[in-house]
């Protein structure tokens, strides 16, 4: 079975006119549901447990584009389903059609699609999906020069929580790598 996920990122404005940082929204559950009503909502089928998913997310919140995209969520959105499809692609053309007819048969959800690359398993969402296991908040990092807040282009911070935004699992950064976990055993 897939672990399904939820990626987020973040409305820069929302956050900028707001004042609110990812201490807040960790910490108090309005501002919370505030960030993921002002969110890019996207589903990832497969692949979200967050032993992959940081993988994944790190790679690509490190490259240029992303990082110079900080203050752009919409594009930075859609260039993530860009490069997740991209990705997907290459993963299931390296199935042969004899491989893929054996996937097909083993998950009836596959039956429908004539060849493998038909199927990218990602979407866009209104509403965050209740099918997730994980949900991944994507904020760009807020520095803060003689008062005045500005996004620091070249850093996001990841909030790992559970399916339905419940419980706070852990904070991982684009750049440095794991920071703080709460919870090892839900790591793999």
């Amino acid at each position: 079975m897939s672990t399904r996920g939820n990626v987020l990122f973040v409305n820069h404005f929302w956050l900028e006119d707001s004042g609110i940082t990812e201490e807040d929204i960790i910490n108090n559950s309005r501002y919370l549901e505030g960030a993921i009503e002002n969110s890019y909502k996207i589903y990832v089928h497969s692949d979200m447990y967050p032993s992959g998913a940081i993988d994944d997310l790190q790679e690509f919140l490190r490259l240029d584009g992303a990082k110079h995209r900080a203050t752009d969520s919409s594009y930075l959105s859609a260039w993530f389903v860009g490069w997740k499809c991209l990705d997907m692609s290459r993963w299931t053309r390296s199935f042969s059609d004899r491989d893929f007819d054996a996937q097909k048969n083993r998950n009836p959800s596959l039956k429908n699609f004539k060849e493998s690359r038909d199927f990218f398993g990602i979407g866009l969402l209104q509403e965050i999906s209740d099918w997730a296991s994980y949900s991944y908040l994507i904020i760009p990092n807020i520095i803060e020069e003689n008062g005045i807040y500005q996004f620091d282009e070249n850093s996001f911070d990841i909030l790992i929580y559970d399916s339905d935004f419940r419980k706070f699992l852990g904070l991982i950064n684009s750049e440095d790598g794991l920071e703080d976990i709460q919870h090892e055993e839900w790591w793999y």
